[in-house]
């Protein structure tokens, strides 16, 4: 594939894989600010859902899948989840910022109070 010259933010990286802009084929700026999926990422959640869709009930097995795909996976998979747990924390301070107190969030969150203010606070 030929790399397509983009003269945008080079700063910009791939929120699942971490790949900076001048890595990849293409960014896809997503719905959060600073949020984006590369092309690659894109092909691997295609693959995933191609397989999840052809069998649902089997789960995808990466010990059986190509060492380099299985250790993409993982990463975009860890990636994913700090991304998340960012928009989560973002998320917390807003409401904490309106006056939700941290009984409702731990328990829209499904955790104690005192879980979430630990996980959420900032504070030690």
């Amino acid at each position: 594939m030929s790399r397509r010259k983009d003269f945008g933010d080079e700063s910009r990286t791939c929120s699942f894989c971490g790949k900076a802009q001048r890595e990849v084929n293409r960014l896809v700026a997503g719905a959060g600010v600073g949020l984006f999926i590369c092309d690659q990422c894109i092909d691997l959640c295609k693959e995933i859902l191609d397989e999840e869709s052809a069998d649902p009930a089997r789960p995808i097995d990466l010990p059986e899948a190509p060492i380099e795909q299985a250790i993409q996976r993982m990463v975009a998979l860890h990636r994913s989840r700090q991304q998340v747990d960012r928009e989560a924390a973002v998320a917390v301070r807003a409401l904490r910022d309106r006056g939700v107190t941290w009984s409702r969030i731990g328990q829209a969150l499904g955790m104690t109070k005192q879980s979430a203010w630990e996980r959420y606070s900032g504070e030690e």
